[in-house]
């Protein structure tokens, strides 16, 4: 994986993910909706996994199943990660990291 990926994750599984909602509350004014659907609060969760455009694409990747369980266990971005981690074959972690890498570059790219 390359670094700059790493280090994504990191910043996602640590909580300093700068999402809108975190930002505001460190004190940035900024909107909380989502730049994909509008949604009222722009998390770490709704931005990687539960906004409907971004359902779309795990469905589209055939992980949308997987992923829907471990979110109704867990509702912590990192312990949804490191439980996917666990679960899915090494090439679908493959494919989740850079699905998840791409989504929070898309997001960026509409800002």
């Amino acid at each position: 994986m390359p670094p700059k990926i790493k280090n994504f994750f990191w910043h996602v599984c640590r909580g300093c993910f700068p999402t809108r909602a975190r930002l505001n509350n460190r004190g940035v004014s900024c909107p909380l909706d989502c730049v994909h659907c509008n949604h009222n609060y722009e998390d770490s969760i709704h931005i990687l996994i539960e906004c409907p455009k971004v359902v779309q694409v795990w469905q589209n990747a055939n992980l949308w199943d997987i992923i829907d369980r471990v979110i109704h266990q867990d509702y912590n971005i990192s312990a949804i990660i490191f439980t996917l981690l666990h679960n899915l074959s090494s090439g679908q972690c493959e494919l989740m990291t850079k699905i998840m890498w791409s989504l929070w570059k898309c997001r960026n790219m509409k800002l």
